[in-house]
């Protein structure tokens, strides 16, 4: 495309302020979709705090749409007043977690069990920026794209996101293409089958697992 286009949010993005946002396929079905830390206390002495929002995962239809996940389903439950989100795949199982701060509260780690696993991506740089920092990633399934996705040092408030990628519908992954930071190297790596984690490296070279 060569534009962008307003999508609205469901009614529930509005229900507090919103931090810290991050986006990632939460769920393994091979769309991006995102997630909001809310809530904010601080104000006018005579104002109600705005404290509705229990931290909300909107899930994604790769159309521009996204749905609300409540609570009782997704199991985020944050009361306090959140601050940062980002989000990684901590314990190395293929599904996207998420960290979540607070004002004056406890930092809270939420372990993804219900995702889909997805494929593990590292980028090797090299000289000073080894992560591929500025790159961006995009899966192929077979002749069809998936959401591109962008290696970046920080996201939404105070914070980042981890950069190694999880990438979802990881079954049907027949190929990944990286634009790196250069911006005059573009390659397609061919994934093995059943592969859960790959090293791609910038002279077109494929390795499986970390």
């Amino acid at each position: 495309g060569d534009h962008f286009e307003a999508k609205p949010l469901p009614t529930e993005a509005q229900l507090a302020p919103a931090f810290g946002l991050t986006t990632g396929d939460f769920d393994g079905d091979g769309f991006s979709d995102i997630f909001v830390a809310q809530n904010f206390f601080a104000g006018h002495s005579q104002a109600s705090r705005n404290d509705a929002g229990r931290g909300q995962w909107f899930r994604g239809n790769g159309q521009g749409q996204f749905t609300p996940v409540d609570g009782a389903t997704s199991g985020i439950k944050i009361y306090g007043e959140q601050r940062s989100a980002a989000a990684s795949d901590y314990d190395h199982d293929g599904r996207l977690d998420l960290a979540v701060t607070q004002h004056a509260g406890a930092t809270t780690l939420w372990h993804n069990l219900g995702a889909k696993p997805g494929l593990r991506v590292r980028l090797s740089g090299s000289g000073d920026n080894p992560h591929g920092i500025g790159a961006w990633v995009r899966p192929w399934f077979s002749a069809t794209p998936g959401p591109a996705q962008e290696i970046r040092t920080g996201s939404g408030f105070l914070s980042a996101d981890s950069p190694v990628l999880i990438l979802g519908g990881a079954d049907q992954i027949r190929a990944v293409e990286v634009q790196w930071p250069s911006g005059g190297n573009r390659r397609k790596y061919e994934i093995p089958i059943q592969s859960r984690s790959v090293v791609l490296h910038p002279n077109g070279t494929v390795e499986t697992g970390d």
